[in-house]
């Protein structure tokens, strides 16, 4: 059953008459296999067992991040200088970048032998490890990979079946040795290649492949054990099932996936059909995203360069005391670095965005793939910024047209110079607007328009070229229609159906929602600033208390003691940080109930000041 089956047979009777009508329909030679039994639950042994092994697994894998820290203390007695300032700057980048691109690879070619299709019993051997190579897949660098040439032989390494002239714009992929995808298939953003998934008690692994030339467009979700054939293309935020298959050459789209019976995408069309595009990447392109690479990977710790430098100096010249309060007001340095830096490079390699049909194994691939990096790196370092009346200043000084009083949540995936927000509009959490299409070698970009007081639901995609109407509402999880949406209409679902009726609230004057007084809006930008800059001064002070708690055993017990603590210190401090938000959670929200709020309330100002720092903190 799909949403859809329940908003077009709402009662009870109608639902079961639409069953007993499908179970007809079928083919005689189509049976439901019976449901296997459920397993017994496993026994509490067997849980605390598995858990135990996780948890040294994350002892080791801090040891492996924290091994210089807790080696250069021990050192230097647990004593802090300039010396051990720039060994510290040498050796923690190095270690962290190893460590980063080695294990992973390592992991899940070594944890992946003899891994077998099929279902497993929960709280086992292949369960365990199964979930350590996801967790190695997280802190891999896909994140940065993904949507480069550099992409398909990372995971070639990490043990998947991946062609070089295949296109990955996607780092969502938890088991390497159970995807396949052949000679020029496009995978786009955000998409989901889920070979494991955990039901009725059970883990059941799957391959997960995609044919030579097909797409799987963004935002889709594909399970274990289903197949894009050769040539087809699945829509975008499309749910492919596991055991279905798409055969070669058609389309499917929707949630679950079905042979679509929309009008055709003339773009995409036009893009799969051209095979004029060049196949392969020239040395001087693949040059240049390795030097994009190893400028993303050291983004990070340029941005720290700043605060690193003040608080030490502060802790240098004043001691401790002046260097836990360098660190704790250090917040503000950090988000202007990271803006100024990502701002300026991005401006720097991708000053516009050109409208129409592009190849894209050319130049503008190369700087389009790094401005959308640069603007990933803003979502993960500035998270908080976002849904703040900051993020449409942001949004203009990329180049985005935003009318006044315009809502702006953790957008994705956007061309900032082709978009238009319009006033009084809103976009929620994850959605995304606007992105690229990629298909056959090929990019495509189109101008989007959000119209005035409309919304876009959390998790929503428009594609670029969409048109959405004055007061309209594209839902949660959902795609406009594809003949375009006209004003003041409500669309759910994907493939998207009309809502009739959408729920209202009168209740609430202009000066609670659109049209606040100046007073609610300065009040606002003062709480905002501190959702800002307050997550990166409480992530700073656990570091603070990390080193200073590695450099007092350091100098207590000495070398041997400071790597081997290092760890539990480590995670003492980050315990700490998840227990002081929860408490700050309780202080100023207490216990959520349903409710409905104006934008401009001191609740909703409360919940979103604990949801930015728990979200960018905890």
């Amino acid at each position: 059953l799909s949403i859809l089956d329940f908003y077009r047979h709402p009662t009870v009777r109608e639902l079961a008459t639409f069953l007993e009508e499908d179970r007809s329909a079928r083919p005689a030679t189509v049976t439901v296999a019976p449901r296997p039994a459920r397993p017994a639950p496993p026994s509490r042994n067997r849980v605390v067992g598995f858990g135990s092994v996780q948890l040294s697994a994350l002892y080791v894998l801090v040891l492996l991040f924290v091994l210089p820290i807790a080696a250069l203390y021990g050192l230097h007695d647990g004593q802090p200088s300039a010396g051990l300032v720039l060994q510290l700057a040498l050796a923690l980048p190095s270690l962290y970048l190893l460590t980063r691109w080695v294990l992973p690879v390592a992991g899940s070619r070594l944890l992946s032998r003899g891994l077998q299709p099929g279902e497993h019993p929960l709280w086992g051997g292949v369960h365990l490890r199964v979930w350590a190579i996801q967790k190695l897949m997280t802190i891999s660098p896909l994140t940065v990979l993904s949507g480069s040439p550099w992409a398909a032989a990372y995971l070639r390494l990490a043990g998947a079946q991946v062609d070089d002239e295949a296109h990955i714009g996607t780092a969502d992929i938890s088991l390497p040795a159970f995807l396949h995808v052949g000679r020029g298939a496009t995978v786009g953003y955000g998409t989901q290649l889920h070979a494991s998934r955990i039901s009725e008690g059970v883990l059941f692994l799957g391959p997960v492949t995609v044919g030579a030339g097909a797409v799987v467009a963004s935002e889709c979700v594909l399970e274990g054990d289903s197949v894009v054939g050769e040539g087809a293309i699945l829509r975008e935020q499309s749910l492919l099932q596991s055991g279905e298959a798409i055969p070669g050459g058609q389309t499917w789209s929707g949630s679950p996936a079905r042979p679509s019976t929309e009008a055709p995408d003339p773009v995409l069309e036009l893009m799969a059909a051209c095979s004029a595009a060049p196949r392969t990447w020239s040395r001087a392109l693949l040059a240049g995203f390795a030097g994009g690479i190893a400028l993303l990977e050291l983004m990070p710790f340029l941005i720290m360069l700043p605060v690193v430098a003040v608080v030490w100096w502060a802790l240098l010249a004043y001691g401790v005391g002046a260097g836990l309060l360098a660190t704790a007001l250090s917040g503000p340095l950090f988000v202007t670095a990271s803006c100024a830096l990502i701002l300026g490079t991005r401006r720097l390699v991708l000053p516009a965005t050109r409208e129409g049909v592009h190849h894209l194994r050319s130049q503008l691939g190369l700087e389009k793939w790094l401005g959308d990096k640069l603007l990933e790196l803003s979502l993960l370092l500035n998270n908080t910024m976002y849904s703040t009346l900051y993020t449409p200043i942001w949004l203009k000084a990329l180049g985005t047209k935003v009318g006044k009083g315009t809502e702006v949540s953790t957008i994705a995936n956007i061309d900032p110079d082709l978009l238009t927000l319009g006033e009084g509009s809103f976009v929620a959490d994850m959605a995304s607007v606007g992105s690229a299409t990629y298909a056959n070698g090929h990019v495509a970009f189109q101008r989007t328009e959000i119209g005035a007081r409309t919304f876009v639901g959390n998790a929503a995609f428009i594609p670029s070229g969409a048109t959405l109407g004055d007061g309209s509402l594209i839902g949660v999880r959902s795609v406009p229609p594809a003949d375009g949406v006209p004003p003041g209409t409500a669309w759910l679902g994907s493939p998207a159906f009309y809502l009739p009726r959408r729920e209202m609230y009168e209740d609430f004057t202009e000066a609670q929602t659109f049209t606040p007084s100046r007073r609610r809006i300065r009040a606002r930008y003062a709480i905002e600033f501190l959702r800002i800059v307050l997550p990166s001064s409480i992530l700073g002070v656990a570091m603070f208390a990390t080193l200073y708690g590695v450099a007092t055993v350091a100098a207590a017990w000495g070398t041997v003691a400071s790597v081997l603590l290092a760890p539990l210190i480590a995670l003492a401090s980050s315990v700490a940080v998840v227990l002081g938000v929860a408490a700050l959670k309780w202080v100023l929200v207490g216990r959520y109930k349903p409710r409905v709020r104006p934008l401009y309330s001191g609740f909703v100002r409360r919940t979103e000041f604990v949801t930015g720092i728990y979200e960018a903190a905890a």
